[in-house]
């Protein structure tokens, strides 16, 4: 199994590498600069540096822009927060320190999910999402008890040089073509100092992105069917 270095740094170097950089060495057997995802301050050469720094947070991006199924999963035990005050709903729970953004609409009690390819995080008259509590993790406010919901999720790790990829894998073609075309656009005047550059990838990237959204719109249909049959088994 490959380390999560490893599969960061294969999709770095794609970006990288039709900016016309080199990209750096995806392991220690290859010659070439290794990234350090662990401690990113020992990214001592400017482009490692930034591309070690922005990675992250340019994958969440692109993952808040639609209910990803291939990176998605459910979650029917979420943690109650009583100590959560809500001033329109009735109770309070703390959604998974890995989540991103809904892939649906919440449930409760087992009744079947309903998924579309809209944004759902916003608000309804059964739920909202709501900000964050003292520990950090979001808070999703709901009219009843026992929600259950499918969420996009983004794992992190604590040694991200040595552990092994157990996310980056789960990507399709699709959504990683996305991720690699936003990092060509916020890295491209760091590398190519081209200030023109990156209005012309911008364009590129809205284009994948309705690409890579309408292929996860074909698998969001497969996976309501799966889920539905699932839960409707349980009533």
């Amino acid at each position: 199994m490959a380390t999560v270095r490893e599969e960061k740094t294969k999709i770095i170097n794609m970006a990288l590498r039709r900016l016309r950089d080199d990209g750096f060495a995806p392991t220690a057997s290859y010659s070439g600069t290794l990234l350090d995802f662990d401690t990113p301050s020992n990214n001592t050469n400017r482009v490692a540096s930034e591309v070690v720094e922005t990675f992250d947070e340019i994958v969440k991006e692109v993952l808040t822009s639609a209910p990803w199924g291939c990176v998605s999963k459910i979650n029917n035990s979420l943690t109650q927060d009583t100590s959560w005050t809500t001033e329109f709903f009735d109770y309070a729970y703390k959604l998974p320190t890995d989540y991103v953004r809904l892939a649906g609409e919440p449930w409760f009690d087992g009744s079947p999910v309903h998924y579309s390819s809209g944004r759902h995080d916003g608000q309804s008259k059964n739920w909202e999402i709501a900000g964050y509590e003292s520990g950090g993790q979001r808070i999703l406010e709901t009219k009843h008890t026992n929600p259950g919901i499918r969420y996009v999720f983004l794992t992190t790790y604590d040694a991200p040089n040595t552990d092994d990829d157990t996310y980056y894998s789960l990507l399709d073609t699709p959504l990683k073509e996305a991720i690699v075309t936003l990092c060509r656009v916020r890295w491209a005047y760091l590398v190519t100092g081209d200030a023109g550059l990156e209005e012309k990838l911008m364009r590129l990237y809205f284009n994948q992105i309705r690409e890579a959204r309408a292929f996860n719109n074909q698998n969001l249909g497969r996976i309501t069917m799966k889920t539905n049959s699932l839960n409707i088994a349980r009533l």
